[in-house]
């Protein structure tokens, strides 16, 4: 489980045991020969209702066992993954091979199937039973897609069952119907009009496919054929008294071709990042994608990385909860051991993170669409992190790091098993980060107020660094760039000579700090610098006059009372002798 990143988001969850077991619609874990683990199937079903928790004490009487930690917590709730699970596609190749079609008066299908009636075949359908991998992708209410990779496989269900008319004699004719043939001919898969695979005729098909990134449906055909031969049987009695039997051999034929189809998103992968080094030897990563994507790792240990807003949960297609089993008299609905499972993808209140979670990579910027919470549109039994307000897709993240490996450097997506290689945009890949120097000086100042001027200037080459000039006219006003230089709380821009000047009205030291705009927006881009400016008023002549007049001030009246105290003294000491 740990290498599919899973989360515990919801580590406990306070329950009321009940006393017997309720029956379930997915199977019990580790009950089936899916090839996952006890733990790994129980994951996969969010969509469960609360109702169906059982406590620990209640499922040990129920099944002579213990289950796995696992397993108790998502009975109680949804698991919540970092990344895609791949658990969802074996499952759901399993879940495929379960179907059980069947026989030739009996078709089986789900409710919401698309049935076809001609004059033989009946209840004949092809319905996609899953894409493999995909991943449903809620963006914002009502405004959901449906990735699938640019290669993969759809499974489909084909069934049908073929309706012969009663034996039945009229007059002295009987005829007779037996099903010679039935069989399912062929299989096709359409990427929007193009056929792009053909196969040979199954109730389970898997066909695996390759789209253009602008495919917007895939389309399964499958034509079924039935071959009936009818007898008629004439009896006539001769005027001998004996039977004359005259029969007529006709042999009938019947076809029809199903289809089903789904609109897809096809998720094309391509990322592009920029990279800047910083004076300290820290690197500066930016990773940006024009659809939800998971996150990228900068080493090849997997060990730092970085994750965008998006989780994910699996669960299965409710509409495959049953199916239909039709014959030429009935119907009835059947539990069905078939349920295909799709991962979801969502955006999570947690956020972008990076890992390692303390010593790791510093989110410096994100960006992308605001959307709306998609909430509502969960199923109501899915319980998730997800947000509640207005948020950002994070389609592009910017970080700094201690640890990259350019060489390593890999985005992955919301559909398992996409990933890629970031692009390098031609002559921006490398974002330079020069180095500045940001300098005081005290122009002038009296007992109230210093004026200060600010000086910023690049470090190797000592030009001027234009934070704001609006005498400039364009284009050259374009050379101007955000970012600014605070001191005392004051944020100030420096004009076309560098320079920027400021009035510090409290003695004491300041810390001049200049934030430059995001490297990310600018090219070249500026490094951070610092200075310190001093003030106090006994640095001047008329300060030091000031402070002498407001000392005899202060003193002049403690300087009369000590002479009057000296002076009285003296006349009572002469007034004591004889």
């Amino acid at each position: 489980m740990a290498s599919q990143g899973l989360s515990l988001g919801f580590a406990m969850l306070l329950v009321i045991g009940f006393t017997t077991v309720a029956s379930a619609d997915p199977p019990r874990p580790e009950t089936t020969d899916s090839g996952l683990n006890e733990s790994e199937e129980a994951t996969l079903w969010a969509k469960q209702s609360a109702e169906t928790y059982v406590n620990e004490s209640a499922y040990e009487a129920a099944y002579g066992e213990n289950r796995t930690t696992v397993h108790q917590i998502a009975n109680g709730t949804d698991m919540t993954f970092r990344r895609p699970p791949d658990t969802a596609g074996q499952w759901t190749r399993y879940a495929h091979s379960q179907y059980e079609p069947g026989d030739s008066s009996t078709s089986v299908f789900p409710p919401t199937a698309n049935r076809t009636n001609s004059t033989y075949i009946k209840d004949a359908h092809a319905t996609l039973f899953a894409l493999s991998p995909a991943t449903k992708t809620y963006l914002a209410s009502g405004d959901s897609w449906f990735y699938v990779a640019p290669e993969g496989e759809v499974f489909g269900t084909i069934d049908y069952r073929v309706a012969l008319p009663a034996d039945e004699t009229v007059g002295n004719t009987t005829t007779k119907w037996e099903l010679e043939t039935h069989r399912i001919s062929e299989i096709r898969l359409y990427a929007d009009d193009e056929e792009i695979a053909r196969t040979d005729g199954t109730h389970r098909p898997e066909i695996g496919y390759q789209l253009d990134d602008d495919v917007e449906q895939l389309r399964i055909e499958a034509d079924i054929n039935a071959s009936i031969n009818r007898t008629k049987i004439t009896r006539t009695r001769l005027d001998d008294g004996s039977i004359h039997e005259s029969i007529t051999w006709t042999h009938l034929t019947d076809s029809v071709t199903v289809t089903d189809s789904r609109s897809v998103d096809v998720y094309d992968l391509q990322a592009t990042v920029h990279y800047t080094e910083y004076p300290n030897g820290e690197t500066g990563v930016s990773v940006y994608q024009t659809a939800p994507w998971q996150g990228y790792r900068l080493t090849e240990d997997d060990r730092v990385r970085v994750r965008g807003i998006w989780r994910f949960f699996t669960a299965r297609e409710t509409e495959w909860d049953d199916l239909v089993r039709a014959t030429a008299t009935d119907s009835e609905r059947v539990d069905s051991t078939a349920l295909p499972v799709y991962v979801h993808a969502y955006p999570s209140r947690l956020g972008p993170q990076t890992k390692p979670e303390y010593d790791g990579p510093t989110i410096l910027d994100q960006w992308g669409q605001t959307r709306r919470s998609p909430k509502a549109d969960l199923h109501e039994n899915v319980t998730v992190d997800i947000v509640e307000r207005r948020y950002e897709t994070t389609y592009g993240i910017a970080v700094r790091t201690r640890r990259v490996d350019r060489e390593a450097v890999t985005v992955h997506g919301i559909v398992n098993g996409v990933e890629t290689e970031p692009r390098l945009p031609p002559a921006e890949g490398e974002r330079p980060l020069r180095e500045t120097n940001l300098s005081a000086a005290v122009l002038q100042q009296n007992k109230s107020v210093a004026t200060v001027r600010l000086t910023l200037r690049e470090a190797d080459t000592g030009d001027p660094i234009v934070l704001a000039d609006d005498e400039r006219v364009a284009p050259i006003a374009d050379l101007s760039r955000d970012g600014y230089i605070e001191i005392d709380g004051q944020q100030v821009k420096t004009n076309a000579t560098g320079e920027a000047v400021v009035h510090l009205t409290e003695p004491g030291a300041y810390t001049a700090q200049y934030e430059p705009g995001s490297w990310l927006d600018h090219y070249p881009a500026y490094a951070g610098d610092s200075t310190v400016v001093r003030w106090h008023p006994l640095t001047t002549v008329s300060a030091w006059a000031s402070l002498a007049i407001r000392f005899g001030l202060w003193f002049t009246p403690l300087l009369v009372a000590l002479y009057g105290g000296l002076r009285l003294g003296s006349f009572l000491r002469w007034s004591e002798n004889p």
